[in-house]
Parts: structure tokens; C-alpha cells; sequence
């Protein structure tokens, strides 16, 4: 075959790779990276969610009392510690699922939860300071200790992702303490109540039954995953 044939099939070949690409029948590796980075969720995002939710917790507030009052921004702020549970519970639902949670709580989820956790802390300073109430120093220390890990995590973000196996048992310590912190405020009321009133404790109830399933899970999940710890 002489030089000039194998030009003229060469030609053939790149017009037919070029047509293919332009009726879309091949996919290029450039465009499939795009599309993942369009269905992420960066935290900028993210924080417009949030204080989107927030203010339709706070509508919903409004529209039940009728009124703005001490006691319509108790229950607020109890909606909003809901949605903090809830954040968390998608977190530690999807640790071991990266591209999954990067959909939902950002790519930086761990940052997610501590924007939804940190406007939930202030509407719970605001409470206080309005209420004038000062909650006791036995349930103030292990509080306190949750928001220290929770607002001290995103320095660990990248590494808790990762799996790197320096900060495997500290990500594990992390998740299951603030699953007992959050856990633990369901309890007292639940025990308080009298027998005969507990009927009436069903959002209590169906909040305790969704993190004791979510943890479940999370074990699981971290059983299967045991092994693709990075070193």
C-alpha cells in the first residue's frame, strides 16, 4: 500500500471519528467528568439549601401558633435541631458512599454539617438568652464536647473521606458520639412522660426508630469497608 493510500485511510478514519462524536455516539471521557462536576453540590450551595430549609421551618412555626412568641421559637428551634439530626443521619448513611454524599450534603459534608449544626446553635443561644434559662452542667459538658468534634471536624474532612487509616477510629469515635449526643435528647422526655400519655410521643418515637436503623446500617457498612482503609 503506497503512503498516499494509507494518508487517504487515515483521513477516513479521524472523519468518521469526528462525525461519531457529533451525532453523540461516543462519549468522551472530558464530557463525563463535567457532568459529574455538574451534579455535585459545592458548600456555597449548599449553605443556600440550608438557610432555605430554615426559613420554611420558620414559616411552618409561624402558621401553626398563629404568632411569634417565647414559646412558637421553642418549637422552632426544636424543628431545627430536627433538621440537624436528620443532616447527620445522611452523613453517616452515606460516609462510605463519597460520590453519593457529594450529591446531597456538598463535597465537603462534613463543613455541611457544620453550617446546619452552627445556625442550629444559634438559635439555641438566642433561647436561652431570651428565656433567661440556663441548662444544667450535667447536660452542658457532654454538649459542649459534641460541638468541639463537630466544629473541629472539617480540619479532619479530607482524610475521614479518604478512609487514610491514621484517622479511621477517630471518624468512628466522631460519628458514634454524636449519635449518643443527639440520641440522648430524645430519652429524658421519653422517660418523664407518664405511661399513659407516651401514645402522644410519636415524632419522638419515629426520630429514635430512624437513628437506631441508621446506625445499624452505618455498622454494617463499616464492617463491609473494613478493608479498604488507605495507609
Amino acid at each position: 500500500m503506497s503512503f498516499i493510500s494509507q494518508r487517504r485511510i487515515f483521513k477516513k478514519m479521524e472523519w468518521g471519528k469526528s462525525e461519531i462524536k457529533k451525532n453523540g455516539n461516543q462519549f468522551d471521557p472530558c464530557e463525563k467528568k463535567e457532568i459529574d462536576r455538574g451534579k455535585r453540590m459545592n458548600l456555597f450551595q449548599f449553605l443556600f439549601l440550608a438557610i432555605g430549609v430554615e426559613i420554611f421551618l420558620a414559616h411552618l412555626t409561624y402558621f401553626q401558633f398563629g404568632e411569634v412568641n417565647l414559646e412558637s421559637f421553642k418549637v422552632f428551634v426544636r424543628y431545627s435541631g430536627r433538621f440537624s439530626y436528620l443532616t447527620f443521619l445522611i452523613l453517616m448513611i452515606s460516609e462510605n458512599h463519597p460520590k453519593k454524599i457529594e450529591k446531597i450534603l456538598s463535597t465537603k459534608p462534613y463543613s455541611a454539617f457544620v453550617i446546619v449544626h452552627g445556625i442550629h446553635l444559634s438559635f439555641v443561644f438566642a433561647y436561652l438568652y431570651l428565656s433567661g434559662k440556663i441548662p444544667a452542667i450535667g447536660r452542658l459538658l457532654p454538649g459542649m464536647l459534641a460541638y468541639l468534634f463537630i466544629f473541629l471536624s472539617p480540619w479532619f474532612e479530607k482524610s475521614f473521606l479518604q478512609k487514610l487509616h491514621p484517622s479511621r477510629w477517630t471518624r468512628r469515635i466522631y460519628t458514634l458520639y454524636i449519635w449518643i449526643i443527639f440520641v440522648m435528647t430524645f430519652l429524658p422526655k421519653i422517660f418523664k412522660t407518664p405511661a399513659e400519655q407516651k401514645s402522644l410521643l410519636f415524632e419522638l418515637y419515629f426520630f429514635l426508630s430512624l437513628g437506631l436503623g441508621t446506625l445499624l446500617f452505618w455498622i454494617v457498612q463499616e464492617w463491609k469497608n473494613r478493608k479498604e482503609i488507605s495507609f
